[in-house]
């Protein structure tokens, strides 16, 4: 059970993980820039920074991944509304139909059940609901979260209203999915970009052996490696934030 989706606990995997990462770029930079693998012990600190990215990137996956699922909950519970079952056994209905879609393992699936518990102990719908999209952080759950508990005390129609929902997050992931296609072709670039001062780096040393030893050994060629590190790692941070494109 995740309390809180805005917030992601690293599993031991994980550690592992960025652990291998931190000790391989280290270990890497500190050959390729400087020629002295004693480099790389200070540069595992950036563990912090990778540690730091690893978990914004699992963030993304995991709202993205809960997101789709909320649509099709809300699909399955929309189905069962207009078949003519109550709000209640509608969301268990789309337990049973999200287990088979994801074959019991989803996001949705633990906390439909968590919503259906706390409506058989009596807990309000629209409260089972509410601290849902709480825990959720996300947009969508929210909204729906609040345009259905202002529909249970107007007595709107709830069948209408999750059906609405569902096609305004169906559209906004399509969407979604559109610009991801649009731009994967730049992101290859980007990943190439990142890649290739290290690769071209490898290609000197190996195939034009002594190119760059005036670079290595001196106050000046450790400076003027160092410049370019930094360049690297601002482009690198730049373009990253450029691909980030929110819907």
């Amino acid at each position: 059970m995740i309390d809180d989706y805005s917030i992601y606990k690293f599993s031991i995997k994980d550690y592992i993980i960025v652990i291998l990462l931190t000790v391989i770029i280290s270990l890497a930079v500190a050959e390729l820039f400087y020629k002295k693998f004693i480099i790389a012990i200070f540069l595992l600190p950036l563990y912090f920074v990778i540690s730091k990215k690893y978990r914004h990137k699992k963030l993304k996956q995991r709202t993205e991944q809960l997101g789709i699922q909320f649509k099709d909950a809300l699909q399955s519970i929309s189905s069962a509304l207009e078949a003519g079952y109550s709000i209640e056994n509608a969301i268990k209905y789309a337990v049973a139909d999200l287990e088979m879609m994801y074959e019991g393992k989803a996001y949705i699936i633990t906390e439909l059940r968590r919503i259906t518990a706390m409506i058989t102990n009596n807990t309000p719908i629209e409260v089972a609901i509410d601290q849902f999209a709480q825990r959720a952080q996300l947009e969508d759950i929210i909204c729906f979260s609040e345009v259905f508990q202002s529909a249970k005390r107007s007595g709107g129609d709830m069948v209408s209203i999750i059906k609405h929902t569902s096609k305004s997050i169906s559209e906004k992931i399509e969407i979604s999915h559109s610009i991801d296609t649009m731009i994967t072709a730049r992101k290859l670039e980007v990943s190439i970009m990142k890649v290739m001062p290290f690769g071209i780096l490898v290609y000197l040393t190996v195939c034009s052996d002594g190119f760059l030893d005036p670079l290595y050994g001196s106050i000046f060629g450790t400076c003027i490696m160092t410049i370019m590190l930094l360049l690297i790692i601002g482009i690198s941070f730049i373009a990253d934030k450029i691909m980030d494109i929110e819907v």
